[in-house]
């Protein structure tokens, strides 16, 4: 951790690690470790500090992404929900991704990644954020506002 960096509180690492645990995969999902899958490219930044992070990676073995990132959508995890639904065309096979978050103006949550790989298996990333107490956010610039997680 960088020098200055803040610290969540215990609050909030709990509520990451709640979350986490309890994300909504669909059925098949085998959780693995973030090495046991190719690398995504996308990422979350988190405006708001301090906060707790925390990742998850799951494969479900021949599966069509588009269904997945549709389903996990419609299904979220138990306390969140998905202020914005994603509209992927089917048979894409980049990465996509979906927020659920607290409630629609959070800068908390859950962001899913979701992508086909090589071998037919889709892979599923949980970046999981939980502010804490004293979290502030820092400012977007004049005239600009955060855009809720897993909006792109």
């Amino acid at each position: 951790m960088p020098v200055g960096t803040p610290t969540a509180d215990t609050g909030a690492v709990a509520r990451a690690q709640i979350w986490l645990d309890s994300a909504s995969v669909p059925e098949g999902a085998v959780r693995v470790e973030a090495g046991d899958v190719p690398a995504f490219h996308s990422f979350v930044g988190w405006p708001r500090t301090p906060v707790a992070t925390l990742t998850g990676c799951w494969r479900i073995p021949d599966a069509d992404a588009v269904d997945i990132v549709n389903w996990m959508a419609a299904n979220p995890t138990p306390g969140l929900t998905v202020p914005f639904v994603p509209q992927y065309p089917p048979g894409n096979t980049g990465e996509m991704a979906v927020g659920q978050l607290p409630t629609p103006d959070s800068q908390e949550g859950i962001v899913f990644d979701v992508m086909r790989i090589y071998d037919g298996s889709v892979v599923i990333r949980a970046q999981v954020a939980a502010l804490a107490a004293d979290a502030t956010c820092a400012d977007p610039g004049a005239g600009s506002r955060w855009g809720a997680p897993g909006q792109g």
